[in-house]
């Protein structure tokens, strides 16, 4: 297990919400609460804020040499690149690592709708409500929404402190499960019990993927 910033996931690799979780269930009680956090924190001076857990399990895959399934974190990871595209945007960051176009293979989705609604947010679509396809997917957009609607009211010196805070300051505890032994579906079950509570039906989905997987193998 290690603490990362955000700027060290970035760096970490790319990232995969698998199909068995629920998809982006984050509304604007989250998101209030994610952006009261960084401003908070950028009136701290040199403090730290801890963002929880980032639970992954390595994959393999064919065009990048660090993929990862996410099996905790999607929310908080998913909010915080959102943000962090739109911050970049604002304040003009040099770094082109934090461009929205690069920052969108980040994060993907095996999850109908998903993938495309955060392609289009990254992509900075005009028309987003043709990617609100779903329950999640609209989460996804009116996150985007949020935080460009919070951005646009507050001053440019703070976005930039807050630009800072979010990638050198918001610290992920970041463990990797790649123990064979360890079964992701019911990992998920067991650990994802912080920020919106999952319901009796995103339960009841995972674990039909969870019976789905066992009798495939």
């Amino acid at each position: 297990m290690e603490l990362l910033t955000l700027d060290g996931v970035v760096e970490k690799g790319v990232f995969e919400i698998p199909s068995y979780q629920r998809g982006y269930a984050w509304q604007v009680r989250q998101w209030k609460d994610f952006w009261n956090d960084l401003e908070h924190v950028s009136k701290l001076g040199n403090k730290f804020h801890y963002m929880h857990s980032l639970t992954l399990r390595g994959l393999e895959n064919e065009l990048e040499d660090s993929a990862f399934e996410i099996i905790d974190g999607q929310q908080r990871l998913a909010t915080s690149l959102i943000l962090l595209g739109l911050l970049a945007k604002t304040t003009k960051h040099k770094d082109p690592k934090y461009n929205s176009m690069n920052l969108e293979p980040v994060l993907s989705y095996k999850y109908y709708g998903l993938n495309e609604a955060f392609g289009a947010i990254m992509g900075e679509e005009k028309d987003l409500e043709r990617f609100q396809t779903s329950f999640y997917a609209k989460n996804l957009i009116d996150a985007y929404a949020f935080f460009k609607e919070k951005i646009s009211d507050t001053p440019m010196e703070t976005l930039e402190k807050m630009f800072d805070v979010l990638t050198k300051k918001m610290l992920f505890s970041v463990a990797e499960l790649n123990d064979n032994r360890i079964d992701p579906f019911s990992s998920f079950e067991t650990i994802n019990n912080r920020g919106k509570d999952l319901s009796t039906l995103e339960l009841f989905k995972n674990r039909l993927h969870f019976v789905a997987h066992k009798i495939c193998n």
